[in-house]
């Protein structure tokens, strides 16, 4: 499994608060080996986002995922809870 980084990822990655991108760090490990760890709270999306998939930072962090036709994940959003607007 290969682990992609969307510009929209990378545009929102540089913006967060040091804090943040530490948790992303502890939390990406975790991912890496089970994008659904229960540690995550990993779930489906739906409605406009169908097919999408996001995991915990904390409670106000998310990063929205998905996995391409080769099952490989592309990172592609990563933000406060509305993000998902």
């Amino acid at each position: 499994m290969r682990v992609f980084l969307s510009s929209s990822f990378l545009k929102a990655y540089k913006k967060l608060p040091a804090v943040v991108v530490d948790l992303f760090a502890f939390k990406r490990e975790i991912f890496f080996k089970d994008p659904f760890d229960i540690q995550l709270k990993t779930h489906k999306l739906h409605g406009t986002q169908r097919g999408l998939y996001s995991f915990s930072l904390d409670r106000k962090y998310r990063v929205i995922f998905c996995f391409d036709e080769n099952a490989d994940i592309v990172l592609i959003k990563i933000g406060k809870h509305d993000i998902y607007q």
